[in-house]
C-alpha cells in the first residue's frame, strides 16, 4: 500500500467519523433572574441544558444570595453552626484575598456598618461616633476564616 492510499483510506476514515460521530449543534438561549439580578445566556449545544444552567443558578442563589433567608451566607451571617458549599468556598477564598491585597479596603464583613447608614446613606444624620465603635468590634476581613468547611468568626473579648 502506497502513501497516497493510507491518505486517501485515513481521509475517507476522517470523513465518515465526523458525518457519523457529532450531532449537529443548535443556539439556544435562556433567561431569567432573580433579585433585580437578570442573565441572558445563548449557548451552543446538541440539545437545551435549560434546566441545568438554571439549577447551577439555583445552587448559587443557595449559597451566598445574602437576600435569601434561608441560604447559607445568611445563616453563617446570624452566626448559626453551617457547613458551607464548595461555591460559598470559593467566594469566600477569592474574597479574603482581594481584602489581604487591598489592606482590608475590600472588607466582607462591613455589612453592620453599611446597614448602620442605611442603603444610600439615609440614616446619615443619626449615625453617631459611639454607633460605629460599637460595631468595628464585628467589623474586620480578619475575624472571619475558612477551617475546613466551616467559617470560625473570632469572639469578641
Amino acid at each position: 500500500m502506497g502513501n497516497s492510499s493510507i491518505r486517501y483510506l485515513l481521509t475517507a476514515w476522517l470523513i465518515c467519523c465526523i458525518l457519523t460521530g457529532c450531532e449537529r449543534k443548535q443556539q439556544y438561549y435562556v433567561s431569567a433572574g432573580a433579585n433585580h439580578t437578570y442573565y441572558k445566556i445563548t449557548y451552543q449545544f446538541t440539545e437545551p441544558i435549560d434546566a441545568e444552567i438554571g439549577e447551577a443558578f439555583r445552587s448559587y442563589y443557595h449559597s451566598i444570595n445574602p437576600f435569601d433567608s434561608l441560604s447559607i451566607i445568611s445563616a453563617v451571617n446570624n452566626n448559626k453552626n453551617m457547613t458551607v458549599d464548595s461555591i460559598f468556598i470559593n467566594a469566600f477564598l477569592i474574597a479574603e484575598d482581594i481584602s489581604e491585597q487591598t489592606g482590608g479596603a475590600f472588607d466582607i464583613t462591613c455589612a453592620p456598618l453599611l446597614n448602620l447608614w442605611g442603603f444610600g446613606f439615609s440614616k446619615m444624620d443619626s449615625v453617631t461616633p459611639q454607633l460605629v465603635d460599637s460595631l468595628r468590634a464585628f467589623v474586620g476581613y480578619d475575624k472571619v476564616s475558612l477551617q475546613g468547611n466551616t467559617i470560625i468568626k473570632k469572639t469578641l473579648v
